[in-house]
């Protein structure tokens, strides 16, 4: 899949949020198996005013393979999460092969 594929699926999700606020994709990073989303409101976005901002919008991630969104949470590191989501998809099913 492609960034623009990824970005109709994010906007997709955004639009199933319910902030009372249109949202908008304000940053994409990529990553080798997908791209974390940032998104605030539209409103923000053009004023800048704080009180303009949606609270608690952890970024979320698209998977380049499959579409399936994966939201973070804000209470640890975007790339902490990344690194956790990367090693579950290139880990072997079941776990470690390790005795």
């Amino acid at each position: 899949m492609e960034v623009d594929e990824a970005l109709r699926i994010a906007r997709r999700h955004l639009a199933q949020l319910r902030t009372g606020l249109p949202l908008v994709i304000t940053k994409v990073e990529a990553f080798p198996h997908g791209w974390v989303m940032y998104y605030d409101s539209e409103s923000y976005r053009r004023t800048g005013k704080l009180e303009d901002s949606v609270s608690g919008n952890a970024p979320f991630i698209v998977d380049r393979l499959s579409g399936k969104i994966t939201v973070t949470r804000t209470n640890r590191s975007v790339q902490q999460q990344i690194d956790e989501y990367i090693a579950a998809r290139t880990s072997p099913p079941g776990g470690s092969t390790q005795s």
